[in-house]
């Protein structure tokens, strides 16, 4: 005699069979076909008395639940008829032991296609409808396995979040979401088989690189505001508050290190500003610019020119360059100011040839300085050929000033005296080729 369980499944049987004959049926015939199957097997569940008769009610509510996932178009009902079929398969799992090894793993098989059916239902979902979906179905899964695919997929929508958020520059949102990753990340770890713990594995240590992406920005973020307020609010700058600042950045800079290059380099480009314009010690700012300069290289063929920490970083490197050059040359002309009072005599007789005639002032240089090196000479039937129209006279100038050229000066072997002459020798007969070929 069977029981009332067994009666009730025999009906929602019959109407499920209708459903697979093959008839032509319309959507919402097979809606309804499907609930009320559901309500009948929901009522076997119910009334079985023993076991085996609860473990087979529930394997058919499940098995309805998700025929519903797939038929039904709106999203708040997939999701709760995939919780409602990864409860029941759990249900008939749990109470189903006694029962053959293959109908336990047909019921495993179809805890799989549930949860890959959740998946497939969270991917139009907000973020957190997801999680409470798959936190749900995690709870209703008695199969271990299974937990941790629901905690590992947990883990990865969290840290794509999180992601989003700080290429949004939302450092605050992503600490939290790589934050919130350590429960499920270790909990499928702790669950998981051996494919699943080297996937939390990888997991793990990008979330930690993330987490101090994150971290790193929100030290900038502080040591930015802290900045501003100091420099814009403050009559009397507060010093202690700068080395904070400077301790700031520096924090922002190592938890960057091999990380994030492109977030070191605006660390160090802020760490700089601060010893240029605020503490003045340039060979402090120098480095860290030059360091930031290095490391935008490595990002190459990424470019960063407009950029205003970029811009600031080069432009600072430049005026120092400039200032560096400026200082030298003041030295420089206040070193060769002397040595020129020194030769006054020779810059005066050169300073009478520099109107007379090309040729004369050629033969005025090489008579009475004569280069250093014996090779370089001019030929006086050179300079009487280029009078008579007959050889160059702009080669001939080009030639003179190659020999006197301050930069083929061998300074410590003639002297600087000697340097300074040729200096201003290259001058005129720069000038007089100059004149000439305009």
């Amino acid at each position: 005699m069977s029981s009332l369980s067994q009666g009730w499944r025999e009906a929602g049987n019959s109407l499920f069979s209708q459903l697979c004959s093959g008839n032509a049926l319309s959507p919402t015939e097979k809606r309804e076909l499907l609930n009320k199957a559901w309500t009948n097997y929901h009522r076997a569940y119910d009334s079985a008395e023993t076991s085996d008769d609860k473990a087979s009610a529930a394997k058919n509510v499940a098995v309805v639940s998700l025929k519903i996932v797939k038929l039904d178009v709106r999203a708040d009902m997939k999701r709760y008829y995939c919780k409602q079929a990864m409860k029941f398969f759990g249900k008939a799992f749990e109470m189903g032991k006694a029962k053959s090894d293959s109908w336990l793993s047909n019921i495993l098989q179809s805890m799989y296609k549930c949860l890959q059916s959740a998946l497939d239902c969270i991917h139009v979902s907000a973020y957190t409808d997801k999680l409470q979906l798959l936190e749900e179905c995690a709870m209703l899964i008695t199969d271990q396995s299974l937990q941790a695919d629901c905690f590992l997929e947990m883990t990865q929508i969290i840290f794509a979040e999180g992601i989003a958020s700080l290429q949004k520059h939302n450092f605050k949102k992503c600490l939290q979401c790589m934050h919130d990753c350590h429960r499920p990340m270790e909990e499928a770890s702790r669950l998981g088989q051996a494919n699943v713990k080297k996937e939390a594995g990888v997991l793990k240590r990008d979330v930690y690189m993330h987490l101090c992406v994150a971290e790193s920005m929100q030290a900038r973020y502080t040591a930015d505001e802290l900045l501003s307020s100091i420099l814009q609010d403050e009559e009397c700058l507060n010093i202690a508050m700068i080395w904070d600042i400077i301790d700031w950045y520096k924090k922002a800079i190592i938890l960057t290190r091999e990380n994030d290059v492109e977030m070191e380099a605006i660390a160090l480009s802020r760490l700089g500003r601060v010893y240029d314009k605020v503490l003045k010690q340039r060979w402090k700012a120098k480095e860290c610019f030059k360091r930031c300069i290095q490391l935008v290289s490595s990002l190459s063929p990424r470019t960063f020119y407009s950029e205003e920490w970029y811009k600031d970083c080069t432009t600072t490197l430049e005026r120092y360059q400039q200032e560096v050059m400026m200082r030298d040359e003041a030295l420089k002309q206040e070193k060769y100011a002397k040595i020129k009072e020194e030769l006054k005599d020779e810059l005066g007789e050169l300073e009478k040839y520099k109107e007379k005639d090309s040729e004369d002032l050629l033969i005025f240089v090489y008579k009475n300085f004569p280069p250093k090196n014996s090779k370089h000479r001019i030929k006086q039937a050179d300079v009487k050929a280029a009078r008579d129209g007959k050889k160059s006279l702009k080669k001939l100038l080009q030639t003179a000033v190659t020999h006197y050229h301050p930069d083929r000066v061998d300074e410590s072997k003639h002297g600087i005296n000697w340097k300074v002459l040729c200096e201003e020798i290259t001058k005129v007969l720069t000038e007089r080729y100059e004149r000439m070929k305009g």
